[in-house]
């Protein structure tokens, strides 16, 4: 034992009630950051950092479609931020009518001037933070018909992914840590059919994005990849001084791990059909706090595959080829 360490057994009754309240909030919260405040975090590259609280956010000016909110802090973003929100609200519907998922809408909040580097979008804990989008002055003035590619793509991939996700990782995260392969995995299908749809061209560059991350991992010779131990949710749980969470792997490690799940589901759906996807949320749903186990069962019954070996060990030339197909299918059908 170092010296001036403090065991449990020689601790004060204070320690004692800090950690039965830890534990209390743990049970009860099911694994929610404790905090004044909710938050997401956009980083474009290199610029200044920008943080919009709630205050601002209820100054601006909104568009609307559907459920779809776009905030805008300029009036010459109002023609752009109408067609932002009808563009979002037109690929959820896709998502809903292909595969029966009810998205929940993401906030977006437009920024022009002068690139930045970070932004931070600050929340109380009764409202979902939405996300920031920054655009260039010729988006502001011409509409999505003069958006660069990451515009687009943050329409037509990230958006659909960030309101695909929680629709699973709300059953399973807060469970099963080693469970985000299907969430962050099946929100990468939902991008990926809503840009295959509507912008071939983000499609191709996406699939070109995971397939490198991958690509990357063979390079440095590693073979396989643990999904339920590589690529684990971000849940953290903070009491005071107390911290407990999810296992975290190296950055590479951890990008590749959307390129490798989504690749699983892609595989999945080569071989079974989208109606696996369809059906395997309404039986997810039935189980009231689901895990890896769970979710295997559910496959097992619905495809008669035992995936569970599979997915702690995938084959990532496999999960390459996977995706340099659909890569080649993409560009055929252009």
């Amino acid at each position: 034992m170092r010296r001036g360490s403090v065991t449990l057994y020689d601790a004060s009754p204070w320690l004692w009630l800090l950690l039965a309240v830890a534990a209390l909030a743990v049970i009860f919260l099911g694994g929610e950051v404790i905090s004044g405040i909710s938050s997401t975090v956009s980083t474009y590259g290199e610029g200044p950092t920008v943080v919009i609280k709630k205050s601002q956010l209820e100054k601006m000016a909104k568009a609307q479609a559907g459920e779809v909110l776009v905030y805008y802090p300029d009036a010459a973003m109002e023609s752009v931020a109408a067609q932002i929100a009808e563009e979002l609200a037109r690929s959820y519907a896709f998502v809903k009518e292909r595969l029966g998922w009810e998205l929940k809408p993401v906030g977006v909040v437009l920024l022009g001037g002068e690139r930045p580097g970070t932004v931070r979008i600050e929340m109380g804990l009764d409202m979902e933070p939405p996300f920031s989008l920054w655009l260039p002055s010729e988006t502001i003035a011409g509409g999505l018909a003069q958006a660069p590619e990451e515009v687009l793509t943050s329409i037509y991939w990230v958006m659909p992914h960030e309101a695909t996700e929680p629709l699973f990782s709300r059953r399973l995260y807060a469970n099963d840590c080693g469970t985000r392969w299907v969430g962050d995995g099946l929100a990468e299908y939902a991008g990926y059919i809503v840009s295959g749809e509507f912008s071939p061209a983000v499609q191709q560059a996406w699939l070109k994005r995971r397939l490198r991350s991958i690509e990357r991992l063979l390079e440095q010779g590693k073979t396989s990849y643990n999904l339920p131990q590589e690529f684990q949710a971000f849940r953290r749980v903070q009491i005071l001084f107390i911290r407990l969470g999810c296992q975290e792997s190296p950055l590479p490690v951890m990008v590749a791990g959307y390129g490798v799940s989504f690749a699983v589901w892609l595989d999945l759906v080569d071989r079974h059909g989208e109606e696996v996807l369809r059906k395997f949320w309404p039986e997810l749903q039935k189980i009231p706090k689901p895990t890896n186990k769970d979710v295997f069962q559910v496959l097992r019954n619905l495809t008669g595959e035992e995936l569970s070996a599979l997915i702690a060990s995938v084959d990532l030339n496999h999960a390459a080829n996977v995706l340099r197909r659909h890569l080649a299918q993409s560009s055929s059908t252009e």
